[in-house]
Formats: C-alpha cells, sequence, structure tokens
C-alpha cells in the first residue's frame, strides 16, 4: 500500500491544486490485476454457478472481496482524493443480464455504496 501511495503523492496532484476537487478512478483493471484474482477469488461467497467471463466484471468483487475493495478505495483516501465513485459502473439490469446475476442487482450497488460509504466517513 505504501508504494501506492508514494507513486500518488510524486504525481504533485495535491500539492499544486490545494483549492480544487480531485477525482480519480479508484477502481481500475490495473490496480485490480495487482492481486493475481482467480475465478474462485470472484465467486467466493456466493452462491451462483459462473462461466470464466466473470473475471472481467470486477464490480462482483464488492460481494466477494469486500476487505481488497475497501483497500483499494482507502489508499486513494490516504493521499486526499476528495471525491471518489463506487464499484458500480456497470451493475445496471442490462450489463448484469449477460452474467445471468441480475438478482444482484441490489446487493451490488448497496455493498459499493457501503464500502466507500464506511470510509469516508472515516477520513
Amino acid at each position: 500500500m505504501e508504494e501506492f501511495i508514494l507513486k500518488i503523492k510524486k504525481m504533485n496532484y495535491f500539492e499544486n491544486n490545494n483549492n480544487k476537487i480531485i477525482f480519480f478512478k479508484t477502481f481500475s483493471k490495473d490496480i485490480i490485476s495487482k492481486y493475481n484474482l482467480t475465478k474462485d477469488d470472484y465467486t467466493k461467497n456466493i452462491n451462483k454457478i459462473f462461466d470464466e467471463k466473470i473475471a472481467d466484471f470486477e464490480e462482483i468483487l464488492v460481494l466477494s472481496q469486500p476487505d481488497k475493495i475497501k483497500e483499494i478505495a482507502e489508499r486513494y483516501l490516504i493521499v486526499g482524493v476528495d471525491f471518489m465513485g463506487t464499484l458500480s459502473e456497470r451493475t445496471n439490469h442490462q450489463y448484469l443480464k449477460q452474467f445471468n446475476i441480475e438478482d444482484l442487482l441490489y446487493d451490488l450497488n448497496f455493498n459499493a455504496s457501503k464500502i466507500v460509504r464506511e470510509l469516508t466517513v472515516k477520513y
């Protein structure tokens, strides 16, 4: 985590923009890929049958790996980001349909918001 924080601080976003709101897309594939998650990691604790393409749907991690998502989000808050999105960009009925998980729509959105909300209260 420290390496990530130092990398962001070296970008000087926060030193040069003291009066501006700073937003980062917090949950990129690049950051999540550093965890080397398997299909089983993506589907842990979810009582459904998934095919391999579920690993292309990072949003499922708010249910299966909430601690990892929380860790990623916290890194940005530590360095001072003012605004952060939740990991719920593609959690809509149409997108979820391709994975046959439309019934998880509410849970995905609720948990994504809950994770970020808990952290923003902390910081």
